[in-house]
């Protein structure tokens, strides 16, 4: 029994490593995750290139006092007092933004002529301006309101893991990214398993198969090769990651929570990478060898080729709506539906993995949710091995649901 588990684990193995598709996707994969950790420098560098001058045609006075207030964010030139707004545009193709700046009734009317409007929202042009609005409205020197809105604003984490906002941010990406890691790794493996198994079956390879194989032992063979080939690419997608999300990865880890949170009365959660590391593969192992265990059950159950999509959608969804809630726990870590859904199986491996990442759950939630899904990954494959035994044996049509749960039961 043990030698066939191996032979099959590593013929299966071999197969789907050596196989060009997955070489091809590999290196594809691998290329979109450097470029996607590249993408805002790219995005920056392309609005840097971009035309980010701005023109201010104001009073002498307004215009001085526009200049420093705008320079923060643009390149500020100024335009003629007298010249017609629109043809100053079409003549200065570089300008990307015209404004004219007016006092009248004891208030700043400010008119924005841009070329993209979307570029030049009210509030940010408002929000740059606003010391010259309350001058305007108040008469208060520029000493005044400079004070008045630079005053020191003090930030105190009460029972957060981090200790700024930055660390908060760079934590939900990171999780973010874990979580659709999780996603793609579980849909593509399971369904290669699915694909495999189906094949097998339709092409009748299965049929020589059973007369010198256990069908359990084929079933949980590819299940093992299915998670070895996950491991692989995450193992991959996770180096080229820890290069590529450096400056991520350090902002994160650059903070101890702060005196007196949770977090810090519980090391082991207290935001070391290597643990929360540790949690994240615990609950992607449980999961992705829960759901390749349906996976493969489902393949089983198929006598034609074009039934794969009909019968594997259906299995997406779940896996779908689990992502969905693992990216609004992130949000919302110690709502009461997010508690409650990071113990239910098939689902806590996302929502867990997001608590752990932006909150500090207490180990006992951790280590239940974990047992839960162990036992429940148990029951799966010990029902997915009777569907298995099931399914390949019959053909022309699938089995009845009465024979599934005779087979179950026997």
């Amino acid at each position: 029994m043990r030698s066939q588990f191996f032979t099959i684990f590593g013929a299966e193995l071999r197969r789907r490593l050596t196989s060009r598709a997955f070489q091809i996707g590999l290196v594809l994969s691998v290329a979109g995750i450097w470029a996607i950790a590249q993408l805002p420098k790219w995005v920056q560098q392309s609005a840097d290139s971009a035309a980010h001058v701005v023109a201010v045609q104001a009073s002498p006075e307004l215009a001085a006092r526009a200049r420093p207030l705008l320079a923060g964010r643009y390149q500020v030139v100024d335009a003629p007092r007298g010249a017609e707004p629109v043809a100053f545009m079409h003549a200065n193709r570089n300008v990307a933004a015209l404004l004219k700046l007016d006092v009248r009734g004891g208030a700043l009317d400010i008119a924005v002529y841009a070329r993209d409007p979307g570029a030049f929202p009210a509030s940010l042009v408002r929000r740059a301006l606003l010391p010259m609005e309350i001058e305007a409205a108040t008469g208060m020197p520029d000493a005044r309101i400079a004070q008045i809105l630079n005053g020191p604003v003090t930030i105190v984490s009460i029972e957060s893991k981090f200790s700024s906002a930055a660390q908060a941010d760079a934590a939900r990406a990171i999780a973010t990214l874990l979580i659709t890691l999780l996603y793609v790794l579980v849909v593509v493996n399971s369904q290669l398993t699915m694909t495999s198994i189906a094949e097998e079956k339709t092409s009748r390879i299965a049929e020589l198969l059973v007369s010198c194989v256990d069908l359990s032992t084929m079933l949980y063979a590819k299940i093992a090769a299915s998670v070895s080939i996950a491991i692989v690419q995450l193992g991959l997608w996770a180096l080229v990651g820890s290069f590529a999300f450096a400056g991520i990865g350090g902002e994160l880890g650059s903070g101890a929570p702060p005196a007196g949170s949770a977090a810090a009365g519980v090391p082991m959660l207290s935001g070391n990478p290597w643990e929360l590391l540790a949690i994240f593969c615990a609950f992607f192992f449980v999961g992705l060898l829960q759901l390749s265990s349906i996976f493969a059950a489902a393949g089983s159950l198929i006598n034609r080729p074009e039934d794969l999509g009909s019968i594997g959608f259906p299995l997406i969804l779940p896996i779908m709506a689990a992502l969905l809630m693992g990216i609004f726990a992130l949000s919302a870590p110690d709502a009461t539906w997010v508690i409650v859904s990071s113990f239910v199986p098939f689902v806590a491996p996302f929502v867990m993995v997001a608590r752990v990442m932006v909150d500090s759950p207490p180990f006992w939630q951790i280590a239940v949710s974990l047992l839960i899904n162990v036992v429940t990954l148990v029951v799966v494959a010990f029902l997915a091995g009777r569907v298995y035994r099931v399914g390949m044996l019959m053909y022309g049509r699938a089995p009845t649901f009465g024979q599934m749960v005779k087979a179950m039961r026997t």
